[in-house]
């Protein structure tokens, strides 16, 4: 069977809800495929620094995966077109891709796997972008906390080990490899060297480990005066996924069994938290 992973909010492979489920529900028989969908009319209106930022966390994501002897495929257009055209080629595909919650990711994602399933594929998908299952976490009415400090201090309440414990992702190199060699892997793009965030999964643990280092223990005295560096620096790479929200809040709890008193253990926590 063919079974392909599709990357989206989530450029890398270490700590990977879905990816973890991919290489584990594979078996020496199976096919896999790598996809990004980049679609045209999204990207027309990105800025060049989101789309550079986006471009090298892409070619940093396909040289670790080449490490692996597996490569990156993109493809252009609309993922229902995308899919659509797949299925052509291939009945029966798996396809795994961990969550997005926008809404129109929603939708996206349901056209996808109608068309998957209307072909007699499966699709399985996974919670990765949150540290807990969006909605889960409720008032005392079963309804959606309106107020951050209550909705926080539930969730510190319930969190367990289980949801930020480490994905570890078991590559496998005894699998086939499909490549769809009708569809190019191209990611042109233009952009001034005046970047403000470099992208890959490279630099954002560059980031993490420098913001555990010498930033977090003092986050928030700093973080309200843009004319220092008091932040991580770390939102884009945790809204493309080079960085998983679970490694930074391992980082984040091992600081703050570290910090020498309690006004060190309030400035990690408000980070943390």
């Amino acid at each position: 069977m063919l079974k392909i992973y599709w990357f989206r909010k989530d450029l890398r492979l270490d700590d990977n809800t879905a990816l973890f489920a991919f290489f584990k529900n594979s078996g020496p028989d199976d096919k896999l495929s790598f996809i990004y969908i980049k679609n045209r009319n999204s990207f027309h209106y990105f800025g060049e620094k989101r789309v550079a930022f986006i471009a090298e966390c892409l070619q940093d994501l396909s040289d670790s995966l080449r490490k692996y002897g597996y490569e990156l495929q993109i493809f252009e257009g609309k993922s229902e077109d995308v899919f659509r055209w797949i299925v052509h080629e291939q009945n029966g595909i798996e396809l795994y891709f961990n969550k997005q919650v926008e809404p129109y990711c929603i939708e996206r994602d349901e056209k996808v796997t109608e068309t998957i399933s209307n072909a007699g594929g499966s699709v399985y998908s996974f919670e990765d972008t949150t540290l807990m299952k969006p909605g889960s976490v409720t008032n005392l009415d079963g309804g959606q906390y309106k107020v951050y400090t209550p909705f926080k201090n539930q969730v510190l309440k319930q969190i367990s080990n289980g949801d930020f414990e480490v994905r570890k992702v078991d590559f496998k190199k005894d699998f086939a490899e499909q490549i769809f060699p009708e569809k190019k892997n191209s990611f042109s793009f233009s952009f001034s060297e005046n970047v403000v965030f470099k992208g890959g999964r490279k630099e954002g643990l560059k980031l993490l480990k420098e913001f555990y280092s010498s930033g977090i223990s003092i986050y928030k005295s700093r973080r309200d005066f843009p004319d220092i560096k008091g932040t991580s620096g770390l939102s884009a790479h945790f809204h493309f996924g080079t960085v998983s929200i679970r490694e930074a809040y391992r980082a984040a709890l091992k600081k703050l069994n570290d910090c020498g008193n309690e006004q060190e253990k309030n400035e990690v926590q408000t980070w943390d938290q």
